[in-house]
This record gives C-alpha cells, structure tokens and sequence, in this order.
C-alpha cells in the first residue's frame, strides 16, 4: 500500500499515516499555537455556544478554521464543540499571527 500525500496545507499533511494492510490516516495532532502578544482574551456569547465554526467564520472569513481555538487553547478546550460554552474565556489569535499555521 501507498501512502497518500497531502498538500502542505492540508491539515492532513502532518497526520501519521498507518500502513499494515490497508492505509489509513491515525489521530490527527494539530500543531501547538504559541501564545502571541497580539492574541485577545474572548468570552464566549450564546450565539457560539457549540459552534466554533460561527466564531472562526465571524473572526478569520472561514469556518474552516474552528480549530484553531482549540489549539491555541489547549488547557480549557479538550472537545472543540461541548467545551466551547456560553461563559468560557479563551484566547484568539490575531488572524495575522496563523499564517505559520494555515
């Protein structure tokens, strides 16, 4: 079996591929965002609650990036989407500081 190859940006391009008998892709690890001076501290509202993909749209012009909350926070968001509750403060990356990341 082949391993499949990814692009660079794909978030699949750094997840181990297994190889025994049939390919498959194991647990995908996210890269660790580092802390930045230009990250904001953000309390959720009710209009996110479960939906990190609402707040990257709103913050980055795409859903796609509602992992990044979870990375950039990892101590307080475990499940992207039952921990992201009404009431939680995390930190925001500047949409300027993922393009290491995205």
């Amino acid at each position: 079996m082949t391993q499949v190859i990814y692009e660079r940006t794909s978030p699949y391009y750094s997840t181990p591929q297994t190889n025994n008998y049939v390919t498959y892709l194991d647990f995908w690890q996210g890269p660790y965002i580092l802390p930045k001076s230009s990250d904001s501290l953000y309390q959720l509202s009710s209009s996110y609650n479960h939906r990190p993909d609402l707040l990257a749209s709103q913050l980055y012009g795409t859903s796609m990036l509602w992992w990044i909350f979870m990375m950039r926070n990892p101590n307080i968001i475990k499940d992207p989407i039952y921990d992201f509750v009404t009431g939680i403060t995390i930190y925001v990356p500047s949409k300027d500081s993922l393009t290491g990341y995205i």
